[in-house]
């Protein structure tokens, strides 16, 4: 699960925004959205966690990838594509969205490779994202 913190001056603004709490509900959702696919293209075809490049497969791991016919020149995080596919996002009340991980097998997967590479988060290009589309909507 990701939570997101808002800070300083974006505080009046996420005030400003519960104000319009059914459409912001809806763009939350279409935000968290968003970032899912971002969090999946970063992982999936550019091989970066949340700390840049993640290190490479293990010999024996990139080997047994190779000859399944999958790429090893990064870690990719994927083999059937699953864990990915059960990345949502959903509504929590008027003002918040959660960004998961809805299959069990996925989250499990999600929490394991958690723990040896942090990859699940938000980057700070992702966070100012957000920042410019929340910015965005309160003009709205």
């Amino acid at each position: 699960m990701v939570r997101v913190s808002v800070k300083g001056s974006f505080k009046n603004l996420v005030k400003k925004l519960e104000k319009k709490s059914d459409a912001y509900s809806s763009f939350l959702v279409k935000l968290g959205k968003l970032l899912n696919n971002s969090i999946r293209f970063r992982v999936q075809v550019q091989g970066k966690g949340m700390r840049g490049r993640m290190r490479k497969y293990s010999s024996p791991y990139a080997a047994s990838r190779e000859r399944r016919g999958f790429q090893t020149f990064y870690r990719d995080l994927t083999i059937t594509g699953k864990m990915f596919d059960s990345l949502n996002t959903k509504p929590i009340g008027n003002n918040k969205a959660v960004m998961f991980f809805d299959d069990e097998e996925g989250n499990r997967k999600a929490v394991y490779n958690q723990e040896l590479i942090k990859f699940y988060g938000l980057t700070s290009e992702e966070r100012d994202f957000i920042k410019i589309e929340l910015t965005k909507f309160a003009r709205v």
